[in-house]
This record gives structure tokens, C-alpha cells and sequence, in this order.
């Protein structure tokens, strides 16, 4: 009996040093404060930004574009940037189109997806008119949880 009990929290341990690595694996880590990589291409843009890293073979992805289509015609004042990764430019389109996506869609590279720590897809940042990191989020968000974090900017 004792042996059972040993093998039981041996693997209770077990999974749950693996439920923090997985979880913790894939949270933005950049840190609130810390000045935001912009590469040159953004850099150019008017500041507040919001940018959300995304790809048109992920279906969370595809469910939040839509909420940042709509807030990024409410908050005018913030720029907002679809930053997208592996997907042609066929998809792309398509998926604009078919959301009627209305604000800046650039492709990127895996490199600059690490750069931002965005590898849980999607991945979204708000940045601030210095150019820091003002919040960040990995996965797919509710609308009033980024709405509330656009406030934040105004």
C-alpha cells in the first residue's frame, strides 16, 4: 500500500512540474516596462500600437480577429498591427477579406516571433507612446479583457 501511495505522488509531482513548464512556456515573457523590439518597420508607425502575432491555420487566432477588428475601430487613437507568421499570402487575403480586417496586416518571420517571445499563437502586446511594453497577453483573449487593457492607453 505505502509503495502505491509513493507511485501515486511521484506522479502527481510528475504532472505537475510538467502543467508548469507548459504553462509557463508559453507566456509572454517581456516584461511590462521593458522597451518593445520594434524592428524598423514598426518603429516608422504612430505610437500607442497594439500588435497581435497570428496565423490563418490557427483557429483561435481566426476567432479573436474579428474582437481586434472591432476595438481597432473604436480605440483610433492606438495603431493597430496583425503581425502574421508561416501562412501564404493566398490565406492572408482571404482571411481579410472574409473579416474585413481594416487595420495593418504584415507578414513576419519566425525570428522576429521569438525577438517578441510570441510562440503560442495568438500572442498580442499593447505598446505604449514611449515605446515600452504596457501589457501583453498569450492566447486567445476575451474582448472586455482587451478592452479594458486598450482603456489603459487612452
Amino acid at each position: 500500500m505505502r509503495r502505491k501511495v509513493l507511485s501515486f505522488i511521484a506522479y502527481l509531482v510528475l504532472a505537475l512540474i510538467i502543467a508548469y513548464i507548459i504553462s509557463h512556456r508559453y507566456t509572454p515573457s517581456l516584461d511590462i516596462g521593458a522597451t518593445a523590439p520594434l524592428d524598423a518597420q514598426l518603429s516608422k508607425l504612430n505610437k500607442p500600437l497594439l500588435i497581435n502575432f497570428w496565423a490563418t491555420w490557427c483557429s483561435p487566432c481566426e476567432q479573436e480577429l474579428p474582437i481586434i477588428n472591432k476595438l481597432s475601430q473604436k480605440f483610433n487613437n492606438i495603431t493597430f498591427v496583425g503581425l502574421v507568421i508561416d501562412s501564404n499570402k493566398e490565406d492572408i487575403n482571404f482571411i481579410k477579406n472574409k473579416l474585413n480586417i481594416n487595420y495593418i496586416i504584415y507578414e513576419t518571420t519566425s525570428s522576429t516571433v521569438k525577438k517578441w517571445h510570441a510562440e503560442l499563437l495568438p500572442t498580442t502586446y499593447l505598446i505604449d507612446s514611449q515605446g515600452k511594453i504596457a501589457w501583453a497577453h498569450a492566447g486567445l483573449i476575451q474582448e472586455k479583457e482587451l478592452e479594458k487593457a486598450l482603456k489603459m492607453l487612452k
